[in-house]
């Protein structure tokens, strides 16, 4: 899906468009689409001293529709592309505090047609900003999602271990009394401590199939 927006961008309005994303304190190519000369290489990092980063730590879109000179600040391309619209990627964060989450930014330019991009476009990029935005968060989610029903089902798997080898042990050492004990009050107990064993067993077979259906 995000793959196919910035394709879109590029196919409709021949713009290319470049996506990074927030890995840890990094702005990191992912994704990109158009004609280039020299194809960015995925993996490329926005400089921190950059206009993009700038922008995205604003978290306000911009349509640099003026040449931007160094002011200070520097490339993360070695040419500079100084017409381009730059769109932060953000989401709610419905499992934190927090109301908004930072995902990453989109960032499309005009290539070598050196045009800037009109309002009626850029508009229109926002509103891919919005869709990208929800797809990245609802991707995000699905991981998370994933990743603690592993986490649960690792839980099971040890907790399940845990309590199936006491039982076996339990089990045996109240087979033994069973046979060796000659007080049939204690054999009695015996057998109780054995039937118990087995319905926990049961119990908490019961419990680790239930719980690897979620």
């Amino acid at each position: 899906t995000v793959h196919g927006c910035l394709e879109h961008i590029w196919q409709t309005f021949r713009l290319r468009a470049r996506l990074f994303l927030l890995e840890e304190d990094a702005l990191v190519l992912r994704y990109c689409a158009g004609d280039y000369d020299v194809c960015p290489e995925i993996g490329l990092k926005v400089n921190p001293g950059s206009i993009v980063w700038e922008i995205y730590q604003q978290g306000i879109s911009m349509n640099l529709d003026k040449p931007w000179g160094h002011q200070g600040r520097v490339h993360s391309f070695p040419e500079p592309v100084n017409y381009k619209a730059v769109i932060p990627l953000r989401c709610a964060d419905v499992l934190a505090s927090e109301g908004q989450k930072a995902l990453g930014v989109l960032v499309v330019d005009s290539a070598e047609s050196g045009r800037s991009i009109d309002d009626r476009d850029f508009l229109y990029l926002k509103v891919i900003g919005v869709l990208l935005s929800e797809v990245l968060a609802r991707s995000m989610l699905i991981e998370r999602i994933r990743t603690t029903q592993l986490e649960k089902t690792q839980m099971a798997e040890e907790v399940s271990h845990i309590f199936r080898n006491r039982f076996t042990v339990i089990g045996g050492f109240a087979l033994r009394l069973t046979k060796a004990l000659d007080d049939p009050k204690f054999r009695q107990y015996a057998r109780i401590i054995l039937k118990e064993t087995a319905k926990g067993e049961k119990a908490l077979k019961r419990w680790k199939k239930l719980h690897r259906k979620k």
